[in-house]
């Protein structure tokens, strides 16, 4: 896959009011390390200022805009003009065809990009080796898109290309599967908003995959493209008898600042994705659009969700921070066990949302756990839960026993998301997924051991 490089731009910059004052400027982007600072020389301004919109021109002829910078040093003095200079931070950068004034005017037809680890979840293999005699190498065999939404408004697709590097001494072919979202009636949709913008479809992508795969989905390689039907110049049309129009192609693409993981794109074994395509190809669509329709229930606590999932080392914290999530999420989907006033002794009992999930919901999802051993995981939960909630001394359990039960409850809250959205029954889980092999040896011991402890 391509993973992101690091960027540094020399070039020209300016402020949307002020298009004639021009000045020097230097922007680096580092999306490991994350630094990202921009240097504009000439100028000063106070620590703390903030900058909704600053344009330039690199010096390869590149549009760039940049959004939210706030002014993180300043150096003024000496005889150089240039000795004066201003350091930013920024949120958001935008590098190609257009310039952009402020955030709302930053429409496109189109938004394409690629996730790592979505050739492992689509498990599809292109390539077809050719077995001739006399020839040699490998057949690209075109795949047709996949649809995962379509509406009024917009439509998702997944697409299939190949990225083709030929020098006279060697070749290159690459895979790339991407993400595409267009907008209905060749219109132009918002990047940004908080409903119905393109970064907000990015958004439900991003975590539809993180949790069909079962680890992050990093999205990288955005492209924004607006395509317009221009004339041809009379000189033009003269000499060469052309059609009047031609399709002229815009695009930039959008850098979103933020902590980039090496992990994240570490390649994922197709035996260990969580929910692999194969099993949902079938019924794609309906599922993703029961997700989307449901996402606001649950964005937050899938959030909340993949970043525990991610994380290269677990906490003594992961495991309330779940059971909070797990407890909002109960709520959120099932109106029943929702509180019914503002006082304190209307709240639904911790307990019983657990036997809930657990002996009703989720029954049969976890066949190595007998339900008198669920009881007694359950009125632990309760007591660590409590514990946090009221800042009370610890309950000395094993670290073992702690980690199982994080997997536990990332579990709940997996199937719970996943049975709401698609309706699944217990053998959709993909069995040598990352942490459920865990799971299934260790927690049964465990639990014999912490039940001998009870008695």
């Amino acid at each position: 896959m391509d993973i992101p490089k690091n960027l540094e731009l020399t070039g020209l910059w300016f402020l949307p009011d002020t298009p004639e004052k021009k000045y020097l400027g230097v922007l680096k982007y580092n999306p490991f390390e994350k630094t990202h600072t921009f240097t504009l020389y000439g100028i000063v301004f106070a620590i703390g200022e903030r900058i909704s919109c600053i344009n330039g021109e690199t010096t390869d002829g590149r549009k760039v805009s940049l959004f939210d910078s706030s002014v993180i040093n300043w150096t003024s003095g000496g005889s150089n003009a240039l000795s004066a200079h201003t350091d930013f931070s920024f949120l958001n950068l935008l590098i190609g065809d257009s310039f952009f004034s402020s955030k709302d005017e930053v429409k496109f037809q189109y938004l394409s990009f690629r996730c790592s680890n979505l050739a492992e979840w689509l498990g599809i293999l292109p390539f077809q080796p050719i077995l001739q005699p006399k020839r040699k190498g490998f057949l690209f065999e075109k795949k047709q898109p996949i649809t995962l939404f379509s509406d009024e408004k917009v439509c998702i697709q997944l697409q299939f290309l190949m990225n083709y590097n030929f020098s006279s001494y060697e070749g290159m072919m690459k895979y790339c599967p991407t993400i595409v979202i267009k907008a209905k009636s060749n219109k132009t949709i918002p990047y940004w908003g908080e409903e119905n913008s393109l970064s907000y479809y990015k958004q439900v992508v991003d975590s539809f995959l993180d949790l069909v795969i079962g680890r992050k989905a990093f999205s990288y390689n955005l492209i924004g493209i607006v395509r317009n039907r221009k004339r041809f110049s009379l000189n033009v049309l003269q000499h060469t008898g052309k059609r009047k129009t031609y399709l002229d192609v815009k695009e930039s693409k959008i850098y979103n600042i933020g902590n980039l993981e090496h992990e994240w794109f570490e390649h994922l074994h197709v035996d260990r994705v969580f929910l692999p395509f194969s099993s949902i190809k079938e019924s794609i669509e309906p599922f993703f659009a029961s997700f989307i329709r449901q996402y606001k229930s649950f964005d937050y606590i899938l959030h909340d969700w993949k970043i525990i999932k991610n994380l290269s080392s677990f906490t003594n914290h992961s495991l309330p921070t779940l059971l909070y999530n797990l407890e909002g999420l109960h709520e959120s989907l099932f109106p029943k066990y929702r509180p019914t006033g503002t006082k304190r002794k209307s709240n639904i009992p911790f307990s019983l949302r657990l036997h809930d999930i657990f002996l009703k919901r989720l029954k049969g999802l976890f066949p190595f756990i007998t339900e008198e051993q669920f009881e007694v995981i359950i009125d632990d939960l309760v007591l660590i839960r409590k514990q946090d909630a009221h800042a009370k001394k610890r309950q000395p359990f094993s670290w073992g026993y702690l980690f199982n039960l994080i997997l536990l409850v990332e579990f709940a809250i997996y199937f719970l998301i996943l049975k709401q959205t698609y309706q699944l029954e217990s053998n959709f889980l993909n069995r040598s997924a990352s942490g459920w092999d865990d799971l299934q040896k260790d927690i049964p011991s465990l639990l014999n051991e912490r039940m001998k402890s009870l008695q």
